[in-house]
């Protein structure tokens, strides 16, 4: 890559000193005075970029870090070789999602609306735990649903959609379909009627153990999956995205649904280093 600046013309000026040097002891290899034709020639076409370097890294750009009741949340980007821009979101310290990889949510949302079809369209109301960037909510909105509920409690994460996040997601919060709900998603648990929704997705934290916020076990634990079940209609779906395998977690919920599955999901990392995200299922017994 090639990378102009005022360092390659301190270049070209030393190069031409030293190769125009009078002192009469400095004998010039045929070799190098031929690098030094083409380094010239090369900066005279490129205006002066005739430096060949490494891109450095530079650091994440903070765009927004707010205080919380839970602790501290933080938005930051920072752009790739080809120069677009990834956002990644970094709670108390520890990173929950990034613009460069959804293949996961993707995932999510389709295990999830599996069984949709089988449903009257009356019917096919989707809750979503965890709005994020909004990727598991715009791939909700491809297929035939009626109504999607997004409970998220964080006016910022909600913001940020609007702000930077609406053209990566096509403006899924703006879809009529959806309805933003500014609440604790235990108390959403805790207070909803049975039988609401033909699926609910959680995408909360990083799953069920790898966790931010310590008080998002209780959305994972027996009680709560059996609250979550009897949430769903007649063979309506919990799907639930992890950042990890979580074996302790698919016994839990084979003990209130039926036809638990896990989806392993790879995800691409930088370093070439294999990672996985994973996708856990069941259906209503």
């Amino acid at each position: 890559m090639y990378a102009p600046g005022p360092w390659s013309t301190i270049a070209a000026r030393l190069a031409n000193q030293i190769f125009a040097s009078p002192h009469k002891r400095i004998r010039i290899p045929p070799s190098v005075e031929k690098n030094r034709e083409n380094f010239l020639t090369d900066t005279q076409k490129h205006g002066q970029r005739g430096l060949r370097v490494d891109p450095i890294p530079k650091p994440p750009t903070v765009l927004a870090r707010c205080a919380t009741s839970t602790g501290e949340i933080q938005l930051q980007s920072r752009r790739r070789p080809d120069r677009s821009v990834v956002f990644e979101i970094i709670s108390n310290g520890v990173f929950l999602m990034s613009s460069e990889f959804h293949l996961g949510e993707q995932v999510l949302a389709r295990q999830a609306l599996r069984n949709i079809v089988q449903h009257a369209h009356a019917d096919r109301r989707v809750l979503i735990g965890g709005l994020g960037m909004g990727f598991t909510l715009q791939e909700v909105l491809k297929h035939p649903v009626r109504e999607v509920h997004v409970v998220e409690i964080s006016n910022h994460v909600i913001d940020w959609n609007d702000q930077y996040f609406s053209n990566l997601n096509t403006r899924a919060i703006s879809d009529p379909r959806t309805h933003l709900i500014r609440r604790d998603l235990f108390s959403v648990l805790c207070e909803s009627d049975s039988a609401t929704y033909a699926a609910i997705i959680l995408d909360v934290d990083n799953g069920p153990s790898w966790l931010a916020h310590e008080r998002n076990a209780r959305l994972y634990t027996d009680e709560a999956l059996a609250a979550w079940s009897t949430l769903l209609g007649p063979d309506g779906v919990l799907a639930v995205w992890s950042a990890q395998v979580e074996p302790a977690f698919m016994e839990r919920m084979k003990r209130h649904l039926r036809n638990v599955e896990e989806t392993r999901v790879p995800v691409p990392d930088p370093q070439g280093r294999p990672r996985n995200d994973y996708v856990y299922c069941g259906t209503r017994l």
